[in-house]
């Protein structure tokens, strides 16, 4: 066996969940300030448009940390492909699925 794979498992759906909690807070703070009135200088600007791109990855150009929940996933996924890799490489169950 390959060690303990617990801790790379919590790892890797606490990078699911971080995701899920940044667009949660994303839309919670957003929909709270809607109907504020514009400030100019508004000197959360960068805090709204890094908002926008939690919720919308193509605005993560225009932030300051990117793409944050889009790295999220990607990681997400990436761990759970290594997590199965080694039963997928074996083909375990394989002969039921080519009948």
């Amino acid at each position: 066996m390959h060690g303990d794979v617990r801790p790379a498992r919590r790892a890797n759906f606490s990078e699911l969940h971080k995701a899920r909690r940044d667009i949660e807070i994303a839309c919670e703070m957003l929909i709270r300030h809607l109907e504020d009135a514009p400030m100019n200088p508004d000197r959360n600007a960068d805090l709204w448009q890094q908002f926008r791109a939690d919720l919308c990855g193509a605005e993560g150009a225009l932030s300051k940390e990117g793409d944050r929940v889009g790295r999220r996933i990607s990681a997400f996924k990436d761990g759970i492909e290594a997590l199965c890799r080694p039963v997928l490489d074996r083909g375990i169950g394989r002969e039921s699925y080519e009948d």
